[in-house]
């Protein structure tokens, strides 16, 4: 089991060794777009689906929490999927429209907010 395991994450290391470079610039652009929101005095909006929304919600911890040093509490809304909203948006309208509606009731002038997806789509 050990070989496996060794094996597993070797192949993974040298998949993954390539998308650092890339990553990275993605990660910072990310950075730089969260900070430019709470420079403004905006809170940072999250939205996740399905896998997603858990990566949302563990951002989401991290932002309220600790990471790293004490410090204040960053104002972050993690929208997911409300089993009463869900329906209601998607019936009415579309479910397209499932996040905007949040976006827009809590969004104020936030140009952009992240996104989580694990489906690449």
């Amino acid at each position: 089991m050990r070989k496996t395991v060794i094996k597993e994450l070797e192949e993974s290391a040298v998949i993954n060794k390539p998308a650092v470079r890339l990553l990275s610039d993605l990660v910072i652009g990310a950075i730089k777009n969260t900070l430019r929101i709470y420079r403004k005095d905006k809170r940072v909006l999250l939205a996740g689906n399905g896998d997603s929304t858990v990566y949302a919600q563990h951002i989401t911890s991290e932002f309220v929490g600790r990471f790293l040093n004490e410090r204040k509490t960053l104002p972050v809304i993690t929208f997911t999927i409300d089993v009463s909203l869900l329906p209601a948006v998607s019936n009415e309208y579309y479910y397209e429209r499932v996040f905007k509606h949040r976006i827009e009731t809590f969004g104020e002038e936030v140009s952009r907010s992240p996104c989580e997806t694990s489906s690449r789509r």
